[in-house]
C-alpha cells in the first residue's frame, strides 16, 4: 500500500533526525533455510542497544471514531507486536540477519553485543484535528510490557514533532526512559504526547536529577482543566479514551 510505504519512509526521516544515519537500518533481512523475509521496517543500533520499528498505517476517518474504528487501529497494533516478536526469537535463536545502512555498508547484526532492546510502534493515522490539542488522537496504550521488554506507541505525527526536540540518541533513550517511569505506573497520567514532552523538557532542563520526574501532580491539573469543556467530554465518550486513567 502507497500510503503504508510513505509512512515508512517518514519513519525513516525521522530516525535520521534523531539517531544519524549511520544507526539506522531499513529492512533488515532475517536469513533462514526456508528463505529470506524482512525482520523489522526499521532497526536502530547504538552501542548494545537495539530499538525495533515497526510502522503502520490507516486510512479511514478518524474525526467520526466509534469502537469498529478503534478495533481496525487494535489489531494494527496487535499485529505490530507480534512482529517485534520476529526480532526478540530472532536474537534468541541465533538467527543470521543482514542490514545495509544508507551508506550501502553491509554486515550481519551481532546478536550476542546486544543487552538492552526497545520496541516502538508507529500508527500513522489522518488526523484534521491535530492542531487542537484538545481533540488530537492519541493512542490509549502508551507503553506496554511484552516478551519482556518495553513497547512504546507513538502517534507517526507526534514523533515528527519529537525529533525536533529529540535530536540525539541520549535524548531518545532518556525519554522512552521516562516515558516508561511515569506510563507503567498506576498514577494519573495525561494521554497527550506533545504535553508530556513538553513536561519532559522542561523538567530535565539544567537540572541535577533530570529523569526524577514529577508528573502526577502536573498531569492530573492539565488533565482537568482539558476535560472541563463540554466538547472534549463529548467526544471522550464517544472514542472511550480518557485523557486521564487511574488504577
Amino acid at each position: 500500500m502507497e500510503h503504508g510505504l510513505q509512512a515508512e519512509d517518514n519513519l525513516e526521516l525521522i530516525c535520521h533526525r534523531i539517531f544519524g544515519c549511520d544507526f539506522v537500518l531499513r529492512s533488515p533481512s532475517l536469513e533462514e533455510e526456508s528463505g529470506s523475509k524482512e525482520l523489522a521496517d526499521i532497526l536502530i543500533l547504538v552501542d548494545d542497544t537495539i530499538v525495533i520499528f515497526q510502522s503502520k498505517s490507516l486510512v479511514m476517518d478518524i474525526d467520526t471514531l466509534d469502537n469498529i474504528k478503534f478495533e481496525r487501529i487494535r489489531r494494527k497494533y496487535n499485529k505490530a507486536k507480534k512482529q517485534i516478536n520476529t526480532t526478540l526469537n530472532a536474537q534468541t535463536r541465533g538467527v543470521i540477519a543482514k542490514a545495509q545502512t544508507p551508506l550501502g555498508i553491509e554486515f550481519e547484526i551481532p546478536w550476542n553485543k546486544i543487552k538492552r532492546k526497545i520496541g516502538i510502534i508507529t500508527l500513522n493515522i489522518r488526523d484534521n484535528l491535530y492542531d487542537n490539542p484538545d481533540f488530537r488522537f492519541q493512542f490509549p496504550t502508551l507503553v506496554e510490557n511484552y516478551k519482556g521488554i518495553c513497547v512504546h506507541t507513538f502517534i507517526l505525527t507526534d514523533l515528527w514533532q519529537m525529533s525536533k526536540m529529540l535530536t540525539t540518541p541520549a535524548d531518545f533513550f532518556h525519554y522512552v526512559q521516562a516515558r516508561e517511569k511515569a506510563f507503567l505506573k498506576p498514577n494519573i497520567i495525561v494521554g497527550n504526547e506533545l504535553d508530556f514532552l513538553a513536561v519532559f523538557k522542561k523538567t530535565t532542563h539544567n537540572s541535577k536529577r533530570p529523569y526524577q520526574i514529577h508528573y502526577s501532580e502536573f498531569l492530573l491539573r492539565q488533565a482537568l482543566g482539558k476535560a472541563s469543556t463540554a466538547s472534549l467530554k463529548k467526544r471522550l465518550r464517544t472514542e472511550k479514551i480518557s485523557y486521564f486513567m487511574a488504577r
